[in-house]
């Protein structure tokens, strides 16, 4: 367990890790079905809390979805022995990890249940962590709902979830602010962005639409091109989303030129960096801005009245 919590200091050290961490859990795995018979419930249920973290730091260092289930099972296994009531940091914790894991799961296999277990998770986490006393696992945790949230609406078309979800976001806005974390401000403001562009889409509401443009133009001032130019393309590409939405249900082209300039700039990063897939999106989202545009432009000039009608066209009524 020693070596999960390890922050290695070189990539050397890290490739030495991510080499002995794997065998140092099978170890671990062993140690826990032979646990001394006089440890107590909570002794054992928080040596199995430590085996699931380590579980996890292994899963984001692979990137496996086995590991992810693996770490999965291994914190549910911990509620017989750790519970809510006589241990509720160590309880919340294990639910605040849950969250995040099945969520990886959902994410990689597309499982809607999963999701739904990490929002139920993620929920049963805040029962216990506070904004007053626990701010920043309590926005992380916000944080991390609002995004679960979002993703479940893609699968139901639920509404309510978007809302829900748009106050979580909120909700981590009041502990990550701008002047005091602002690349974890920006990554709020990018999402409730996303979910308000989402929401206005639904809804048809311009309003909605303009306020999610205003949320990446924000994060726009944080992540920018120079210092996180990845982060800077996805942010544009919102904010071109949104603003073609706003364009399209408007009809202001200012908007759709706007829209344009973001995809195109999206565009610039991700064919910069051989990102194809990206690159193709941005190119495609650009081509329904300039069909639009098209559509929206004059055609031809029209005759004025005193420039006289043709032989077969009325003059026109006075």
């Amino acid at each position: 367990m020693v070596l999960a919590a390890t922050v290695p200091k070189s990539e050397a050290k890290a490739a030495a890790l991510a080499r002995d961490l794997p065998l140092a859990l099978d170890a671990a795995r062993a140690a826990l079905d032979a646990m001394p018979g006089d440890l107590t419930r909570r002794e054992r249920g928080e040596a199995r809390l430590c085996f699931a973290h380590a579980l996890t730091t292994v899963a984001l260092q692979r990137g496996e979805t086995g590991l992810y289930q693996r770490a999965s099972a291994a914190y549910k296994d911990t509620f017989s022995a750790i519970t809510e009531k006589d241990s509720p940091a160590e309880w919340a914790a294990a639910q605040k990890n849950l969250g995040a894991v099945l969520q990886a799961v959902a994410e990689r296999t597309n499982n809607k249940a999963a999701l739904g277990e990490a929002a139920d998770a993620l929920r049963a986490a805040l029962r216990v962590l506070t904004k007053e006393r626990h701010a920043q696992d309590w926005a992380a945790t916000q944080s991390r709902l609002g995004q679960v949230l979002y993703r479940l609406d893609f699968e139901s078309g639920d509404i309510e979830m978007l809302k829900h979800a748009l106050g979580a976001y909120q909700a981590a806005l009041q502990v990550y602010t701008r002047a005091e974390a602002p690349m974890r401000w920006a990554e709020v403001m990018n999402n409730f962005a996303q979910v308000t562009q989402m929401l206005g889409g639904q809804l048809k509401n311009p309003e909605a639409l303009e306020k999610a443009a205003e949320a990446c133009r924000a994060a726009l001032e944080v992540r920018t091109k120079a210092k996180t130019p990845l982060l800077w393309a996805a942010t544009q590409n919102n904010l071109g989303s949104a603003l073609f939405l706003l364009g399209k249900m408007t009809r202001n082209v200012a908007h759709l030129q706007g829209a344009a300039e973001a995809f195109d700039l999206a565009g610039g990063v991700y064919k910069a960096r051989g990102m194809a897939k990206m690159a193709a999106v941005t190119e495609k989202n650009l081509g329904h801005v300039n069909q639009l545009l098209a559509q929206s432009a004059p055609k031809g000039v029209p005759t004025m009245r005193w420039e006289g009608a043709g032989p077969d066209e009325p003059e026109g009524g006075g």
